[in-house]
């Protein structure tokens, strides 16, 4: 679902997710284009989601903030955030040492947690793909990162004990 005031990103929009055709009988495109349009239904739902927004966004603060004063230390960091920045905080992932023993032990404790993206180029799908150099940023970001629970519908009670859980890692 795309929203947006600006009426010439609307008609691209609607043009590559109509196919892209260039005409409504023949099978014509000029570009690469999407079957990507809703159906009334699912529109209906995505504009009450949309009307909630503002209250999720408040949650994912809330947690992002519990998070951030509960957690980080030397060991345990979280993505710094530019001062004229406002993050959705879709994802709450942070940084650790011990990526790999930290999940066996979130997940034994359950609190669900997942590593982060695997680096585009180590893909399999992309294995033959040439790529310019290696980053080693994201290879690292791979090696340490991993994604706790943030969804808005987390209690206070189950966000302190994802803090608990956490805290109780030693390696």
């Amino acid at each position: 679902m795309i929203f947006t005031n600006d009426e010439n990103l609307a008609k691209k929009a609607k043009h590559l997710t109509t196919q892209a055709k260039t005409d409504p009988f023949e099978y014509d495109h000029d570009e690469i284009g999407y079957n990507y349009r809703l159906v009334n239904i699912l529109a209906a739902v995505g504009v009450a989601q949309i009307e909630q927004l503002p209250g999720f966004l408040k949650r994912k603060k809330e947690i992002d903030a519990f998070y951030r004063q509960s957690l980080e230390n030397e060991s345990l960091r979280f993505q710094q955030v530019g001062k004229h920045v406002e993050p959705n905080n879709w994802l709450h992932t942070m940084w650790v040492k011990e990526q790999r023993p930290m999940i066996e032990h979130l997940l034994k404790n359950g609190v669900q947690c997942r590593p982060f993206w695997v680096p585009m180029h180590q893909l399999q799908m992309f294995k033959d793909c040439q790529f310019i150099t290696e980053n080693q940023i994201s290879h690292q970001v791979y090696q340490h990162c991993i994604s706790i629970p943030s969804s808005t519908n987390l209690t206070d009670v189950q966000v302190e004990e994802v803090v608990r859980v956490v805290r109780g890692f030693s390696s």
